[in-house]
């Protein structure tokens, strides 16, 4: 519900989010709707979710 809220009001083009490494199963459930990683750093991954228009 809250990606489909964000995809609503967000201008950009895509959903940027950050995970901490250690929160293996948010970052699970990012990629399971359509994240990728796009950068980490020594404690956090960095995902990008496409927005698509429907």
């Amino acid at each position: 519900m809250t990606l489909k809220i964000a995809k609503a009001i967000v201008p950009e083009e895509e959903i940027y989010l950050r995970v901490n490494k250690n929160n293996r199963a948010s970052l699970m459930v990012m990629l399971h709707n359509g994240g990728y990683i796009y950068k980490q750093d020594s404690g956090s991954y960095y995902v990008r979710i496409k927005k698509q228009i429907s």
